[in-house]
């Protein structure tokens, strides 16, 4: 049993950004989620396309919102200990500045939070900002950062049974997650050396190897636990 997915590259995105890169066909008309290439970074052994897939995708989460992406950040600690603090941060940060999350605050908020805001105040900054005045800035950073906490581990366990059902092992989420990364890097190599500015590709992942086809051309990596 394995899972078999779907993606497609372009040297270009009209996405606002321009990105050069690879996105699950299933993204392909959502603005939130940018296209990446195999890039690993300063922290995460793996790339951004690797945590949409593992920690996202196949944990049975979307790709956008800040609820999604707790609970994914979360699950990328668990395989890769990866610190926690810089992402919770940086989505509390932007929450408090922009009032936007993915959903509509009265659903992702605290009850607590609640109690006192007109719920009709638009838009989303500004029924942020009247929450930051009542309760004071330093008060709101402070709850908002135990609340995403609490969100993304109490993801956990259902991200790790979605992923168990599509047949994947639990202690093999490390070992896949960098199988992906080598995949990815071969075939990212591969379309940059043909020069293509575009492309479909499927992706094989298996417990023990991830393979994938670009236009008949076979990518094999065995799974090393």
């Amino acid at each position: 049993m394995g899972v078999i997915l779907d993606v497609v590259y372009r040297s270009e995105w009209d996405d606002g950004f321009g990105a050069r890169g690879w996105k699950l066909t299933s993204t392909i008309s959502d603005q939130r989620v940018i296209a990446t290439t195999a890039f690993i970074g300063e922290v995460s052994d793996t790339s951004v396309f690797v945590h949409d897939i593992v920690d996202h995708h196949l944990c049975g989460l979307g790709i956008g919102g800040h609820r999604n992406e707790a609970i994914a950040v979360f699950l990328h600690a668990l395989r890769s200990n990866v610190p926690i603090e810089s992402s919770i941060t940086m989505m509390v940060e932007d929450l408090m500045k922009s009032g936007e999350c993915g959903e509509r605050l009265e659903t992702f908020l605290p009850r607590e939070m609640l109690v006192i805001t007109d719920y009709d105040i638009v838009p989303r900054k500004r029924f942020m900002h009247s929450i930051i005045q009542q309760y004071g800035e330093r008060d709101i950073y402070e709850r908002l950062v135990e609340h995403y906490y609490m969100i993304g581990a109490s993801g956990v366990r259902a991200g790790l049974n979605a992923w168990a059902s599509h047949g994947l092992l639990n202690a093999q989420r490390t070992a896949i997650g960098r199988c992906l990364q080598t995949l990815i890097e071969q075939m990212d190599t591969h379309m940059l050396d043909l020069e293509q500015t575009t492309a479909e590709a499927r992706v094989y992942i298996e417990n023990h190897i991830c393979c994938a086809s670009i236009n008949g051309r076979q990518f094999d990596v065995s799974v090393i636990s």
